[in-house]
């Protein structure tokens, strides 16, 4: 084929030839004359589409010079009468007219409409401003009176329902003040003034009793006449014992006397040392001859913590020594003594004591020069005293020089029994009680003892319950009571000593509260005419305690509810809607509201009079039902009717009717049906009923009329996919699918035999005749044919499935008897996979795609690449059909090839050897001339082509390469008819990946020094060769993770996986000597 591009253009004339395919005449190649294709096209010869040209209008338009059948102009006007101007406008009859404007603006006076369409507007009067803009705005000012009130703002305590027109102003504040108990209220002379006073007792107060609380005690008085109340400082039970327990820290604060300054607080943190003179002495002393070891600074030897001192005996005894600990030793122990404690008590008057600490007869023993102490104190017998202070004991204390006797002298000092007295116990009662309605103490109830202190001559024994503590009842015994009140006595019972008062506490549990009382309400209904829940109903609506029905409502009660509580109700009487009656009440014992205050049992009768008399009618709704069914006519299939009704003039509160309506005298009911259709059915005409008069109920029964119409027919199925009606069924088929929806009324999912069909929903519309393809439940329609009044002619007929597509093709590859080459057609159906073969049965409907895949044989190369031309796509259809192609391109045989190969010798070492390849992968490449690199050692390639060779390592997981993997220099090869060989040597080292040793010390010259070093700084990270996470005997260690260094001879210590660390020794070559041994 000659290249198009590179001939001359020119304008073509229809006696020109063109190149084309006869289909006809075995794709024969053949020359056409321009001519011949326009006559093709022409109308004239039946094969063309559009035959003239002619433009239809509207009453609107107006349409000169069709028709066109060649070529021509059509001029198209407007046919409106009137003549068109600036002034004028095209109006919906067709006419241009000159419009007349109506701005549509009403105007009212206090909602009286004055006009609605104004066509001016003039402002006047006093205080009326206007103006305008560019735009057209118009302002209109209205001023008010002068002198009088625009607006009202509310002030404090003041509020105004609107600032402008008719307002109202209310007082928002204080409206009233109502005096108290113990107030009085005194208008003053100037105008809103009140006086306020206090009426009550003089300021006396109310309290009549002080018990201390928690922590306090009783100093003076009593608790019910002059009490003085003081902290607890005596015995067990303080103020510091009853608070709850705690644990102090830093940040606590205590309180302290600050000379006299008075007391002051302080955080325990903030106690200076110095303050705390006898702790502080303590510590020194107790530190004075403390050796202290804070100037070492030397790390060849081993920090001293600890001094030991024994004998050289004792020292070669200890089997394993302490490398931090200082060892002094003497060749011969000390001397020892012993001293023996003798008790002095000449200088005591009086035998009732006891000694504590150290008594007569006590030992101590030591090394010569050593220090020896004893202590001993005397504690005296319960009732009795020092009479002039207690005595300066001497204590015997010294350092061993002997063994022998030392005396403690308990010094001078006389015992006497302590004076007889009076003792007594003071009672603190604690208000435990459970206090409901408001109860308070000293003002509804009291708790006091009967005798308080109780008292009697040392040592007295007491008993608590003598204290009498009991609650009674302030003021009014029906309203306020004790329930189950309990005394609880702590101690119960005691004894004290001359000068002391044993506090006692009493904690009064139980309940105080108002009494309960109940009240009964009780109604005697008489009524005249009715009866009551049939014409009226009685409820008793309470705003305060709620009811409890009894016999509800003719007696209803409240309660049991505390004393004084409020009762607020109303009887009312309620007629029953729909009853046709109404009820008066003529007269009541107990008029609403009924209130007061319950404070007793207490029964209320109320005795109702009232008359019941009737004030309704009846209204009923009668039907004749003329809507037609499938099954006849009024039979109520395929739909529902339902009657509704609505209570008043214009009411849309609809309800359903199902029997006669009672209402009152002039109400009026109105009726109305609605419609719905049945699940299977649809409405051809209606529904609909006609108009019903609205009923005016009186006292009589009264009917409404009406009459229902329309048609119910079985619900019609779609048809989808339709086409149009066609002449044939062929015809039908190939227009298939198609575009409409149609209706029929068969019985099954789609149209048989003798069914109907329609092209609406309703079944108004049947089908025209003709033929028409539908869908039938699958991708291939089915043709049937129509006759009068829509009905389905004969059994629908399944439309054909399948047509063939072929491609044709003219070959003008250079060589075109496929030489060093394949070119292989295939196809494939819609988007499915490419199928070799160039002629393909499908379903109508499906399209088919053509392609050619080329390859070049071996030796061969496509010196112009094989291509094909533009291949149309076919839509299968019942007419087998045709698309064409043409190949080009030229193949031409490839120059003569030669090999070029490597050789390697490998010499890496492994862990098993030199060459095994364990441990890494060596990779040989080449590349071609400048080309990329591809893996392998020998290539094929052209003559005069160059061949370089490489070399790639990949260490395996597990190993490390000790010494770099490397190729020796490799010669590029230069290929010829001849094979040739170039060669490499592979060198490194690969061990085996070697185990981290973590927190290492430096090299020590014994395990001992290795120990102590660990923990310091600097630390190291080892390396070993053993299987394990430790090394182990045998093993080496290397101090980098190549394992080209080995560890010096000597001492280390390092981290073995708890915090305790471990020593090993190694030898020459990073060998350990033994297993690792515990630091």
């Amino acid at each position: 084929m000659s290249i198009i591009y590179s001939y001359p253009t020119s304008q073509p004339t229809v006696d020109d030839l063109l190149i084309g395919t006869d289909v006809n005449d075995e794709n024969a190649t053949k020359s056409f004359t321009v001519q011949s294709l326009v006559s093709l096209i022409n109308a004239a010869n039946g094969s063309g589409t559009v035959t003239s040209v002619q433009i239809a209008t509207d009453a609107f338009l107006s349409a000169i010079g069709g028709p066109i059948v060649d070529a021509g102009v059509i001029t198209i006007g407007l046919t409106a009468t009137g003549s068109p101007s600036a002034s004028t406008f095209l109006r919906g009859d067709n006419q241009w007219v000159t419009p007349t404007v109506s701005c549509g603006i009403s105007i009212f006076d206090e909602n009286s409409l004055l006009t609605s369409d104004v066509s001016s507007i003039n402002f006047v009067g006093a205080g009326v401003t206007s103006s305008s803009d560019s735009l057209g705005n118009t302002t209109v000012n209205i001023l008010g009176p002068i002198s009088t009130v625009d607006t009202v703002s509310a002030g404090t305590g003041i509020s105004v329902n609107q600032t402008t027109g008719d307002i109202v102003v209310t007082n928002a504040g204080v409206t009233s003040i109502v005096a108290g108990t113990n107030i009085t209220l005194t208008g003053g002379t100037t105008t809103g003034q009140v006086t306020i006073n206090s009426t009550g007792g003089g300021g006396a107060g109310s309290v009549t009793i002080v018990q201390p609380g928690t922590g306090l005690v009783l100093e003076a008085g009593s608790t019910t006449s002059d009490p003085t109340i003081g902290i607890d400082y005596a015995g067990d039970s303080t103020y510091i014992t009853v608070a709850s327990s705690a644990t102090i820290d830093s940040t606590d604060s205590i309180n302290f006397q600050d000379g006299t300054a008075g007391v002051r607080k302080t955080t325990l943190a903030d106690i200076p040392a110095t303050a705390l003179t006898l702790v502080n002495t303590a510590i020194t002393q107790s530190v004075a001859d403390v050796v202290k070891n804070n100037t070492d600074t030397y790390t060849s030897v081993g920090d001293v913590d600890q001094v030991i001192t024994l004998t050289d005996a004792e020292y070669t005894a200890i089997a394993t020594k302490d490398g931090n600990t200082l060892y002094l030793t003497t060749t011969t122990a000390a001397a020892s003594f012993t001293k023996t404690l003798v008790i002095d008590a000449t200088g005591i008057t009086g035998t009732e004591y006891t000694l504590t600490g150290n008594v007569a007869g006590d030992t101590q023993s030591g090394a010569s020069g050593s220090n020896y102490a004893f202590s001993t104190g005397i504690s005296l017998t319960n009732g009795y005293q020092w009479a002039s202070g207690a005595p300066t004991i001497t204590q015997a204390q010294g350092q061993f020089t002997s063994t022998g006797n030392v005396t403690t002298n308990l010094g001078t000092g006389t015992i006497e029994a302590i004076p007889a007295g009076t003792g007594s116990a003071l009672v603190t009662i604690i208000d435990n009680l459970t206090k409901e309605n408001g109860a308070v103490s000293g003002t509804n109830y009291q708790i006091a003892a009967t005798t308080n202190p109780l008292s009697g001559t040392a040592p007295f024994t007491y008993t608590s319950s003598n204290f009498g503590v009991a609650a009674s009842i302030i003021g009014l015994a029906a309203e306020w009571e004790v329930i189950s009140p309990v005394y609880s006595y702590s101690p119960t019972s005691g004894t004290v000593q001359s000068g002391q008062t044993a506090p006692v506490t009493c904690t009064v549990s139980g309940t105080v509260r108002k009494k309960n009382y109940t009240l009964t309400y009780n109604i005697i209904d008489s009524n005249s005419n009715g009866t009551r829940n049939v014409d009226y109903t009685i409820s008793n609506v309470t705003t305060g305690q709620p009811f409890t029905g009894v016999g509800a409502p003719l007696t209803e009660t409240t309660g049991p509810v505390p004393y004084g509580t409020a009762y607020n109700f109303n009887t009312n009487f309620s007629n029953v809607s729909g009853s046709g009656t109404s009820t008066t009440v003529n007269s009541r014992t107990l008029a609403n509201p009924i209130t007061g205050n319950i404070t007793a049992n207490v029964t209320l009768s109320n005795t109702i009079v009232s008359t019941t008399s009737a004030t309704s009618g009846t209204v009923v709704l009668s039907t004749t039902n003329q809507i037609v069914s499938p099954d006849g006519s009024g039979t109520g299939t395929g739909y529902t009717a339902t009657p509704q009704y609505s209570i008043g003039s214009g009411s849309t509160n609809w309800q359903t009717y199902t029997s006669i309506i009672t209402q009152s005298n002039g109400t009026p009911v109105n009726f109305r049906y609605v419609f719905t259709s049945s699940s299977g059915y649809t409405n051809q005409t209606g529904p609909t009923f006609s108009a019903i008069t609205p009923i005016t109920i009186n006292n009589g029964a009264q009917t409404a009329t009406t009459t229902l119409s329309g048609t119910v027919i079985e619900q019609l199925t779609l048809v989808q996919f339709a086409t149009s009606t066609l002449g044939s069924a062929a015809l039908a088929c190939s227009d298939y699918p198609g575009s409409n929806s149609y209706y029929h009324d068969g019985s099954g999912s789609y149209p048989a035999q003798s069914d109907k069909i329609y092209s609406d929903t309703t079944g108004l519309n049947p089908l025209a005749n003709g033929f028409y393809a539908v869908y039938y439940g699958s991708t291939v329609g089915q043709s049937l044919q129509i006759t009068t009044g829509g009905v389905v002619d004969a059994t629908p007929i399944a439309c054909p499935t399948a047509g063939t597509a072929t491609l044709t093709t003219t070959n003008n590859i250079n060589p075109n008897d496929g030489t060093g080459y394949t070119a292989t057609a295939q196809y494939k159906i819609d988007n499915g996979a490419w199928v070799n073969g160039s002629t393909i049965t499908a379903n109508i409907g499906q399209v088919i795609s053509f392609q050619y895949v080329f390859s070049i044989s071996t030796n061969y190369t496509a010196q112009v690449a094989l291509a094909y031309s533009s291949i149309p796509t076919i839509t299968i259809s019942s007419t087998p059909q045709t698309a064409s192609t043409t190949l080009t391109g030229t193949v031409v045989a490839d120059p003569q090839n030669g090999t070029a190969t490597l050789t390697t010798i490998n010499q890496i070492v492994s862990p098993d050897g030199t060459g095994t390849y364990t441990g890494y992968t060596a990779q040989p490449q080449y590349k071609i001339d400048s080309g990329a690199w591809i893996n392998g050692s020998t290539i094929t390639a052209n003559v005069g082509q160059v061949i370089s060779f490489q070399y790639t390592f990949n260490i395996s997981p597990g190993y490390v390469a000790q010494t770099a993997l490397a190729f020796s220099a490799i010669n590029t090869i230069t290929i010829s008819s001849t094979p040739q060989t170039t060669s490499t040597t592979l060198s490194g080292a690969v061990i085996e990946q070697l185990t981290t040793i973590q927190s290492g010390t430096a090299m020590k010259s014994s395990a001992l020094l290795a120990c102590n070093a660990y923990g310091s700084f600097p630390q190291y990270f080892y390396y070993h060769n053993g299987s394990g996470t430790y090394p182990v005997q045998g093993n080496k260690v290397y101090s980098d993770s190549a394992g080209n260094n080995p560890l010096a001879n000597g001492y280390y210590a390092f981290y073995y996986g708890t915090a305790t660390a471990v020593s090993m020794q190694v030898t020459t070559g990073g060998v350990l000597v033994q297993n690792p041994t515990t630091c």
